[in-house]
């Protein structure tokens, strides 16, 4: 947990025995019911994780006053059948990144502006609100997955001697690509990777191409050294269209069961009952020594301005211990996760 995001780890025994990476959790908070998953704190001061909350607890008197009037002005439209294109000026009215995240809300292309935000002297209002504590969590989200991505992928080629990764919700899957380009950066002969990306939204798809190129990975050669042949880019990644809940369907295209499965921001929206059902089927899929990786959003002072005037409804909070219920319905053994 960490900045308003619960993180969850399952790692399968591995069959060729254990090979990874301890990782020490300083601040343990509590210990399910069960007493085996354990819900901590990630506190590696390495990824620097931003911690500025004092500005918008202070805000909170505004923050309600134009959550009641963006309440009190959707009403109005609606009698005549109308959505406000403005909710307020003081969010989306001066600034067109905060316009961008309304518009977008729920979809990657809204987290990729929160994702790359950089302060703008021009955009004292974006500035404000792209910097709030959710925008911060969702930015301290990706540095944790990219860090756990890097692990369980390395950890998953020295087990099996291939990464086969499958995201589901993918996304713009910009994630996975930092992850990947820890992987290629710091380890150069590993080569045999195959990564799947699956959304059922097709821009969200177009996006991750997109930034395949940006981050360089379309059509350049790379090698593993000793003469070993070169391997295109291109030939690493496949983007398909689908539901997440089908997500067996890509197995047949990524040559195997995958050792390393991601799927952070579905289970947002997901009721305990669909993502009990998700989480069994993505277990029994997963390969022997293999990393499950998702997430859910913790409940917090903000989002009740994130529903009315971000308009970023239908997201489901959970404490880290709701989340921990949800695990404990499914057939992973307590032992194999961590929160």
């Amino acid at each position: 947990q960490n900045q308003g995001s619960n993180s969850t780890v399952v790692k399968t025994p591995s069959s060729c025995g254990v090979r990874e990476k301890v990782k020490l959790f300083p601040k343990v908070i509590t210990l399910s019911e069960s007493g085996a998953i354990k819900i901590s704190v990630d506190s590696d001061s390495a990824l620097h994780y931003e911690i500025c909350r004092w500005p918008y607890v202070l805000a909170m008197p505004l923050m309600w006053l134009l959550i009641i009037w963006t309440f009190c002005k959707k009403k109005l439209y609606s009698l005549f059948g109308q959505k406000p294109k403005i909710n307020t000026m003081l969010f989306d009215g001066l600034s067109s990144k905060n316009m961008a995240i309304k518009r977008n809300a729920k979809t990657c292309h809204a987290l990729d502006v929160i994702y790359n935000h950089q302060n703008l002297w021009y955009d004292p209002v974006g500035n404000y609100w792209i910097n709030m504590v959710n925008a911060q969590a969702v930015r301290n989200r990706k540095k944790l997955v990219v860090r756990e991505l890097s692990e369980a992928m390395r950890n998953a080629y020295y087990n099996d001697g291939c990464i086969r990764l499958l995201s589901i919700a993918s996304g713009s899957a910009q994630a996975v690509f930092e992850a990947l380009k820890v992987i290629f950066d710091s380890y150069p002969e590993i080569t045999n990777i195959k990564v799947v990306f699956l959304d059922r939204d097709n821009s969200a798809l177009e996006k991750s191409r997109q930034l395949a190129k940006n981050f360089n990975f379309t059509g350049v050669f790379f090698y593993s050294g000793n003469g070993a042949l070169p391997v295109l880019y291109d030939d690493l990644f496949s983007y398909i269209q689908g539901d997440a809940f089908r997500f067996t369907k890509s197995l047949e295209v990524l040559g195997g069961q995958p050792n390393v499965i991601e799927m952070v921001g579905l289970t947002d929206y997901l009721n305990a009952r669909l993502a009990t059902t998700l989480f069994k089927k993505i277990y029994r899929t997963l390969a022997s020594g293999g990393t499950f990786l998702s997430g859910n959003i913790c409940p917090n002072f903000e989002q009740h301005f994130m529903k009315w005037v971000i308009d970023w409804n239908e997201m489901i909070y959970r404490t880290p211990q709701e989340m921990s219920q949800i695990l404990a319905d499914t057939d992973i053994p307590p032992s194999q996760m961590q929160i």
